[in-house]
Parts: structure tokens; sequence; C-alpha cells
């Protein structure tokens, strides 16, 4: 079973709920994992399959009670990623992410490019501006 790591919302959860977080946990790749440092390639088909690697990735994401999740971090090497910044919002797939602004606290972050414009915080106390594409 996969250690807790990276982000998870604070929350208490009823034992179906915690036994699907601690499935979907097994299922993502963690730090120190070689994998994660495989650069990700550039998304060039937004295609059905592209869409279903987006939706299965949220409800992983969601299942781990999660605030994000990279697509390397289930085993495809695509410059993706998915993000729900609180329980409100509904969760977003970002493709070919660039970062475009950061506040100086904020030391490293990936990302990708989307035409239209997301403002996002980056661990407590940063801010990352992102563009690129949706999925």
């Amino acid at each position: 079973m996969a250690e807790e790591a990276g982000q998870v919302r604070d929350e208490e959860l009823d034992a179906e709920a915690e036994a699907r977080r601690r499935l979907a946990l097994a299922q993502i790749r963690q730090y120190p994992d070689a994998a994660l440092r495989i650069p990700a390639r550039e998304v060039t088909d937004f295609d059905d399959d592209l869409r279903r690697l987006a939706e299965r990735m949220m409800a992983l994401m969601q299942d781990a009670n999660g605030v994000g999740l990279a697509a390397t971090q289930v085993g495809v090497v695509r410059r993706m990623f998915v993000f729900q910044p609180d329980a409100e919002s509904d969760p977003q797939a970002v493709v070919n992410g660039r970062i475009v602004e950061r506040s100086d606290d904020v030391r490293s972050c990936s990302a990708a490019r989307r035409e239209a414009t997301s403002r996002s915080t980056a661990g407590a106390s940063g801010s990352v501006l992102i563009r690129g594409s949706s999925a």
C-alpha cells in the first residue's frame, strides 16, 4: 500500500470513503518513484482517449481525496494534470501546460499549456499562473 504523501484534503472520511482513498493511493506513483523523473511527452492528439484519461484521473484524484494528479503519477508519460483547488470547484484538466508567472516563494512546479489562464496557489504561500489546453 502506498504511503500518503503530497496534498490530500484533511477531512474525516467514513469507512467506505477511507477504503476508496487507500485503493486510489495504491494506484498513484509517489516520490521517490523513479518513473516520476521521466520527462513527459507533449500531447498532440486531443481525442476520446485523452478525455477518458482525464476522467479516470479526476475520479482517482477524488477517490484519493487529493487536490491534483499528474499523468505520470498514473503511469502515462504525457504532459497533463488534473486539479480541484477546493471541494466546491469542478475538477479541471490541463494539457501541455506552461508556467508563465510564479511568485518568488514558489521553488518548482510542473504544469501545462492552456488557452484560458488559471491562477492557483502552490503550497501554502505561493501562486502560479499556468497557460495550457483543456482536455
